[in-house]
Order: structure tokens, then sequence, then C-alpha cells
């Protein structure tokens, strides 16, 4: 009599964080090699304008009911499949935004001011190189720093509503129209992750000891928090 079952393994959908993808972006940067290796995008590129950055502040200043909830964005920024950039001149215009939407949303300023503080760490600052724009497509002086960082820098598009910055020639793209990246980043995370796992059961060459380790660490801390059924499952 035969002692061999065959009973299929039960699928269960993996479940991994966008957050996940961090650590590898991390590795990448270091080891551009192996950015082929897990078939990652380069990150996108987002440059905040100030009604953008307003719309984030005010969702944790006065609209987020649970304390672990995110914007697409800042999601899709913590997963490191996006980056935020800005020029230094929005500090300064949320610096006078500020205390005029205390008194029309009814929050207190300092809240403000503190969730501002905190959105800031998400934001790269740069200063906007010299960009001459023609006369005729200068919609309004007060967003030529944005358009000017878009136009100098590799951003794929200025998160705005203001209609004013595609008028002057650079993408804009609604804050609401981004969750399509942070779906990729939750699609591309169990993906990943499943990369990592097959790197170890593979033997792929890397071409860096360091690289290896980091791999193989990281791959095993993913393995063991994956479902039995999954991860001895063919």
């Amino acid at each position: 009599m035969s002692g061999t079952i065959n009973q299929p393994f039960t699928r269960t959908k993996l479940d991994v964080p966008s957050d996940r993808l961090r650590s590898i972006y991390r590795l990448c940067e270091q080891f551009p090699g192996l950015e082929e290796l897990f078939d990652l995008p380069k990150p996108y590129e987002f440059v905040t304008d100030s009604n953008a950055a307003i719309r984030e502040v005010l969702f944790t200043s006065k609209y987020r009911r649970n304390e672990s909830a995110r914007t697409d964005l800042r999601e899709s920024r913590e997963s490191g499949i996006a980056k935020i950039i800005a020029p230094l001149e929005l500090k300064t215009e949320m610096d006078r935004h500020l205390p005029t939407l205390a008194l029309e949303k009814g929050v207190e300023v300092d809240k403000l001011r503190q969730d501002w503080q905190e959105l800031q760490t998400y934001i790269e600052f740069r200063e906007v190189v010299e960009y001459e724009l023609p006369q005729t497509r200068v919609a309004d002086p007060n967003d030529l720093p944005f358009v000017k960082l878009y136009l100098s820098s590799n951003a794929d598009a200025v998160l705005t509503y203001d209609k004013h910055i595609s008028m002057m020639g650079a993408q804009a793209l609604k804050p609401d129209e981004i969750r399509f990246v942070r779906d990729y980043a939750r699609t591309k995370a169990p993906e990943v992750t499943l990369r990592v796992g097959g790197v170890l059961i593979g033997g792929v060459a890397i071409g860096s000891l360091i690289a290896l380790l980091k791999l193989v660490v990281f791959a095993l801390r993913s393995f063991l928090k994956l479902p039995w059924n999954i991860r001895f499952s063919s």
C-alpha cells in the first residue's frame, strides 16, 4: 500500500506590502545590474506643486480617520516606485498659504504646519536651473519654478490641479490619477518577492558577493513570511 497522498496545495493569495519594493530599489541603486534581474522599472519622478502639497497636508490634518491610512502618492513614494521633487519655492508658497487654509478648513494652523513638516520628509527639494520660456507661454509667473523644474529634470509629470502648468509646456497629472502607480507597486511587490526566492533556488550568478549576501538576507526574511503552502509548492 502506497503511503503517498496526492493532495493538491491550496492556492493562497500572496499578500506582500508594496513597501517591500523599497529595499529592492535601494539595492538596485547600489548594483544597477540587478534591475534587469528583478524586472523593475525606473522609479517615476513627479514634481509636486502647492495645490497638490496642500491636498496631502489636508488629508493628514483634517480628513484621515485611520492613522495608518495613506494617500496613493505616499504609498507610491514609500514603495520606492515614485520620487517626489519640488523647487525650493514650494516652501515659501506653503508658508504663505497655511494661515489662510487653517481659517477656511477650520484646522489649527500649528497642526497644518506640523503635517507640512512631516510631508517635507517625502520631498526632495531642488534649486531650479535657469530655463527660459517664451513670454507667450508664461500663463502664471507663480508656476514658473514648477514648470522649469519639470523641463530641466527627468520628471514624468507635475502633480497639480492648475491648468496653467500644462499651458506652459509641462506634463500635468492630477494627484487623483496617480493611483495607477500605487496599483502597479502592489502588483509588483509579490512578483519581486518570488523572484528573490528564485534567485536563491536557481543560483543565478550576480557577480558581487556583497549583493548576493544582501539578497540572501532579504530573501530569507521574505520567504519566511510566506504561507507554508506557497513556500513549498512547485
